[in-house]
């Protein structure tokens, strides 16, 4: 399975999908190249609790737990398919199918906590119904995980609960915009208000925690790392 093809990482990568291709491709870029110019080494290889912070925008944080839930969904959508040797692959641009992975991750907690923020200006939340509903989705999550899954992950209903409602929350955002542009619901309407929204944002990343997050770790990292 060598050279396999980038595609595969874009196309239904996440369940929540809420992600407009392409809105934080130059502020992924600009992590990229810092990550690139960041050589990792075994002296400075980081163990990760999961309440250590791995992405700011503006107040809003994304820990390392966060991160775990994408991860756990991606594990969950290609291991099954083809075995955990996927993270390994390599792509047909040279890069691991991991690295790719952990491009899109970052990308869309991006986006999210961006969209989030410009709600919060704007005064936009999320209605009782609504909040309602990412519980019952978050508490679907765990129910289906399992409990080994849940101790072995740290996952807990608040904080897959809120993941949800970020997401319902950037939905919102983007229906709005669409709505009020007459959009045909391609998106276009949003990708142009996104970019305005993305430009005065201060976004922080951990370089030295992001570059230790991998995808292939043994079970019983987690549970000691909650």
């Amino acid at each position: 399975m060598k050279n396999l093809k980038r595609k595969y990482v874009a196309a239904g990568f996440f369940l929540l999908m809420f992600l407009v291709s392409g809105c934080s491709k130059n502020i992924v870029d600009e992590v990229g190249n810092e990550l690139k110019a960041t050589h990792e080494s075994e002296s400075h290889k980081k163990e990760l609790k999961h309440k250590d912070i791995v992405l700011r925008v503006e107040d809003a944080s994304v820990s390392y737990g966060d991160v775990l839930f994408y991860i756990y969904q991606a594990k969950e959508k290609y291991e099954k398919i083809f075995s955990d040797a996927i993270w390994d692959v390599e792509l047909e641009d040279g890069d691991t199918f991991e690295k790719h992975a952990k491009e899109e991750i970052l990308r869309e907690v991006t986006e999210v906590l961006i969209v989030c923020e410009e709600a919060k200006e704007e005064n936009v939340t999320l209605s009782k119904e609504e909040k309602q509903e990412a519980k019952e989705k978050a508490e679907a999550f765990i129910r289906k995980a399992g409990k080994d899954a849940e101790e072995q992950w740290g996952f807990d209903l608040k904080r897959v609960e809120n993941i949800y409602q970020q997401n319902a929350l950037a939905r919102k955002m983007y229906d709005k915009v669409e709505k009020e542009n007459g959009a045909n619901g391609q998106g276009e309407a949003f990708e142009e208000k996104y970019a305005k929204w993305s430009e005065h944002r201060r976004i922080d990343l951990s370089v030295e925690l992001w570059k230790n997050i991998h995808f292939k770790f043994l079970k019983d990292d987690r549970k000691d790392n909650l």
